[in-house]
């Protein structure tokens, strides 16, 4: 995953754990790269012609970075103009019927917005929602500013790791 996919965790954790007994699916979407980036170790590892090893990595991946939602492969590249898909990452919120109500969101804005957009939609449907409106926090910028490295440092090891520099 980029490095601004993997910036926006912790945003995406928060969402996780808001709408976890909602009728709510966070999924994070990805397609065969034929490499896994080992941010751990920093070091490319080749899964070409290897799909099954490239889903095996991702389990790990998802571990080491405490993804709490879940992930799936599609069949097509990511990077999908059909489905307004340019560059990642990329976030769309799709309603009970199927239909893509947002689209092209930040998910490095502060993740009370997408929250709140999100409570709309259960409200409109007449589900179930969070009555409590979501913290006023961005916890992706501010483990960023907290310590972290900052997010050039993080672009520059991604580059690194992923032998763009």
């Amino acid at each position: 995953w980029c490095g601004p996919c993997v910036q926006s965790f912790p945003n995406v954790r928060k969402l996780q754990e808001r709408y976890k007994n909602y009728d709510v699916v966070i999924l994070g979407v990805t397609s065969i790269q034929g490499r896994h980036i080992d941010r751990v170790n920093k070091k490319t590892i080749n899964t070409k012609d290897d799909p099954e090893k490239e889903f095996n990595l991702m389990k790990t991946f998802m571990s080491q970075q405490n993804m709490t939602w879940k992930v799936a492969f599609a069949k097509q590249e990511v990077y999908n103009p059909d489905y307004g898909v340019l560059g990642v990452p990329h976030i769309a919120i799709i309603d009970v019927n199927g239909k893509v109500r947002y689209n092209e969101l930040n998910p490095h804005s502060d993740p009370y917005e997408e929250a709140e957009k999100i409570d709309a939609l259960l409200k409109e449907a007449g589900l179930k929602y969070p009555t409590e409106p979501m913290e006023k926090r961005n916890w992706a910028k501010e483990e960023m500013e907290g310590g972290r490295l900052s997010a050039d440092e993080f672009r520059k090891l991604g580059r690194k790791i992923s032998g763009r520099e």
